[in-house]
């Protein structure tokens, strides 16, 4: 807490300075969830010293235009799907720089989207299992940009991808279940999604069959390896923040931030499960063990 409160001071102090002003705004959360944005907001001061001045946004209570319209900002920042929700019903002209992952109607939207980039999912697939032909990933749809530039990336390595679409759980069971029996050992399926397309149960049945048949499975969620599977690559909150004060920086140059666009995390926390390496047969270099954030 002493920590969060020395960021927020320092963002506050910093706001009185002259020059170009961003106005950062951040969901009010409970525990532990507040340490996702305190790190988020220490990342972004590391990297971006200019004028600033961070807001709260508090459930349930509208955000003022009042407040926004003092903030005199020339550039927004909007931290979560609250934030971005309620800075879209009072300042929807932007520039607006978000992490939302919805779909808020701003005029100039640049997100940060909490997906590795495509270069970083090939530099860790390789670093780590080097011999996969074959990513599959169960999504609500296989025409997604971000797979479409996944799948371009993969290519030039001779990797492919495929997609199952699912729109609930049942089909994303059926999904799974056919990447699953069709897999070889260069295929690895990927969980890049939970929400409706995976529950616990299908979890376990999913890291199950991998283990039986030394499949290769990769996921977005730390928890997963410690359930059994190989690798994951998930947001380093952080490191996130230092990206986003690049994008402020490079924001505010003269002719910039004047049409929409996403980017991807090129930085992620890493998560290696040893005894599902050794059971794969992989042997892990001291290098990539070393790069690793947790190592079960």
């Amino acid at each position: 807490m002493a920590r969060a409160i020395a960021v927020v001071l320092a963002l506050l102090t910093a706001s009185h300075a002259l020059g170009e002003n961003v106005l950062i705004l951040y969901p009010q959360v409970r525990e532990p969830y507040t340490k996702i944005y305190q790190d988020t907001l220490e990342g972004i001061a590391e990297v971006y010293k200019g004028a600033h001045t961070l807001l709260a946004v508090i459930p349930g209570q509208p955000l003022e235009p009042g407040v926004v319209a003092r903030a005199a900002p020339n550039l927004y920042v909007a931290l979560g799907n609250d934030a971005a929700r309620e800075l879209g019903i009072v300042a929807p002209e932007g520039p607006v720089i978000t992490t939302a992952n919805q779909d808020v109607a701003f005029k100039v939207r640049h997100q940060l989207a909490y997906y590795p980039d495509p270069d970083t999912l090939l530099a860790q697939l390789q670093r780590f299992q080097p011999g996969i032909r074959s990513l599959s990933v169960v999504a609500e749809t296989d025409t997604n940009p971000y797979q479409q530039l996944v799948r371009e990336t993969l290519a030039q390595a001779g990797i492919g991808l495929k997609v199952c679409v699912a729109g609930s759980l049942p089909e994303s069971a059926v999904c799974y279940r056919q990447l699953l029996d069709a897999a070889t050992s260069q295929d690895a399926i990927w969980i890049l999604h939970g929400g409706k397309l995976l529950e616990p149960a299908l979890l376990a049945n999913i890291l199950s069959a991998a283990w039986e048949r030394q499949l290769t499975v990769l996921s977005s969620n730390p928890d997963h390896v410690r359930r059994g599977a190989l690798l994951s690559l998930y947001p380093n909150n952080l490191s996130a923040g230092r990206q986003l004060g690049d994008m402020i920086t490079a924001c505010l140059a003269p002719g910039k931030c004047t049409r929409s666009e996403t980017r991807y995390l090129h930085t992620m926390g890493i998560a290696l499960n040893e005894r599902t390496s050794r059971h794969l047969g992989l042997v892990i270099s001291p290098e990539a063990r070393k790069s690793a954030d947790l190592v079960l």
